[in-house]
């Protein structure tokens, strides 16, 4: 499994809040791709900048992703030892 198959595993096992935040995040660097706050929808924008200030706070309870992969892989690990 490749590295970004294992973030995005780690990343869909997040909470919703968590997913849109890091979502925002991912978005937003992307550049001049027209995905910048502006370009959503007032309501969701505002719900993604609140979910992703509490990401960034660490108020979602959300996991590190490189946390929860090695969680994994740990449990793999033993899985098939």
């Amino acid at each position: 499994m490749t590295t970004i198959e294992h973030v995005r595993n780690a990343a869909l096992r997040l909470d919703e809040s968590a997913r849109a935040g890091l979502a925002l995040e991912l978005l937003l660097s992307l550049g001049d791709q027209e995905t910048d706050v502006q370009t959503l929808e007032p309501a969701w924008a505002a719900e993604v900048e609140r979910r992703s200030a509490a990401w960034r706070t660490g108020d979602s309870g959300a996991d590190d992703a490189f946390e929860s992969i090695q969680r994994l892989q740990d449990r793999l690990r033993a899985e098939f030892r």
